[in-house]
């Protein structure tokens, strides 16, 4: 197993080791007392709306989670199983790595498999270079070619990348 993948089986470790199902969230702290848009033509029968062309069930995704490893195989695969079943759009784990190891592509790829209709981010880096083409696969592919993705998601995290181009006064990123 490359360091990388090891980084993200251990952030899955983490995810698990620190998961309380008891814990109370802020969804518990969320109390509607008026309709806020009183005037708005909100239907009570459905929340579906479009999103990229598509016609999605909630305005809601699963967001990022992995990718890149044996056990983030298994995680979008179930993932993308609920997705298609409640017909909500799935943004995929950074595909940063797969800059250099595109042999980590088939836990990305999972997703599109159980979801071949669905709404379906990519989520790449902000120094990701959209211009140039991922490594080619053994069969000539490129990652972003294999994604089959509908949109891209911006993964900026200020830890990561403080190092950018444009730095702001704040030392974090602003993308241009």
């Amino acid at each position: 197993m490359s360091q990388r993948s090891q980084r993200k089986e251990e952030h899955l470790a983490l995810a698990k080791m620190f998961f309380n199902s008891n814990k109370d969230n802020d969804f518990n702290h969320v109390h509607l007392i008026r309709p806020a848009l009183p005037e708005s033509a909100v239907s009570r029968d459905s929340i579906s709306t479009e999103m990229f062309g598509h016609t999605i069930s909630a305005p809601f995704f699963i967001n990022a989670m992995t990718g890149g490893s044996d056990t983030s195989y298994t995680i979008n695969q179930r993932l993308a199983k609920a997705a298609a079943a409640e017909n909500i759009p799935m943004a995929l784990g950074s595909a940063s790595i797969l800059e250099k190891e595109i042999d980590q592509i088939k836990s990305f790829e999972v997703a599109r498999q159980e979801n071949p209709d669905g709404l379906i981010f990519a989520n790449v880096n902000p120094t990701t270079d959209p211009e140039e083409p991922s490594q080619p696969d053994t069969d000539g592919y490129t990652s972003k070619s294999r994604l089959k993705e509908q949109t891209t998601n911006i993964n900026l995290n200020k830890c990561k990348f403080n190092n950018l181009k444009y730095p702001n006064e704040n030392g974090g990123a602003i993308l241009i």
